[in-house]
């Protein structure tokens, strides 16, 4: 307990006492100093191997130690591709081509020439698919081809079309329908604006030629 200093005349006896502190018991040099803990000890390393470093400030990171791995280059593509929608695109380019690309006229052939030429093949035509068409559609067709020989007296019709009309006729004639029928298809998208007057004829004419081919091969079975 701290000790009681000496009493003072100056003040009343029921003062509280004053207690007084010493250097030992007051000031912080007083208190128990801290030890260090020097017991604590590092673990050697094994087998002569550094500890690893800590990382660099920049934070980069080590180069590899490994075998650096040789790129692979990509395969070449093959010059044939087995793509079934480009086979089927080549394909209708092809059948593109064989319309457009269907014997034209020799450039010795004048245009009068063409145009006689492609009128009498398709009289030739009618009268070979006469007895497949009705009177009445006869009729219809032979107006329809006289609408095509007026327009084409006038000048109406652009070299392709006259050109297209030519071969159709021919082919038509010959027989080849499926050439025929393209060349009409071909006509009615790309020239409807020129054709539409008259190609309805020529439609009755391919559908009668095609009858008529495929009438013998019913009378040939049935009589078997």
């Amino acid at each position: 307990m701290a000790a009681l200093r000496p009493g003072n005349d100056d003040k009343a006896w029921n003062d509280p006492p004053v207690f007084a502190y010493t250097e030992v018991q007051g000031t912080p040099a007083a208190a128990a100093p801290k030890r260090n803990l020097l017991n604590k000890r590092v673990p050697y390393p094994q087998d002569g191997i550094k500890p690893p470093s800590a990382p660099s400030v920049t934070g980069s990171a080590p180069p590899p130690t490994g075998p650096a791995t040789p790129s692979v280059p990509s395969p070449l593509k093959t010059a044939r591709s087995d793509d079934p929608t480009e086979a089927s695109n080549k394909d209708d380019q092809k059948e593109a081509v064989g319309v457009n690309d269907t014997s034209k006229p020799s450039p010795a052939c004048s245009p009068e020439s063409l145009k006689e030429e492609t009128l009498s093949n398709l009289e030739k035509a009618v009268a070979q698919c006469a007895p497949n068409i009705e009177k009445r559609k006869q009729d219809d067709v032979r107006k329809r081809l006289e609408v095509l020989k007026s327009v084409w007296e006038q000048g109406k019709l652009s070299l392709p079309v006259q050109q297209r009309m030519h071969e159709l006729a021919l082919e038509l004639l010959n027989g080849n329908h499926e050439k025929a029928n393209a060349l009409h298809i071909f006509l009615m998208v790309d020239y409807v604006s020129e054709v539409s007057q008259w190609m309805l004829g020529i439609k009755h004419l391919i559908l009668a030629a095609q009858a008529a081919q495929e009438k013998p091969d019913c009378d040939t079975q049935e009589s078997t």
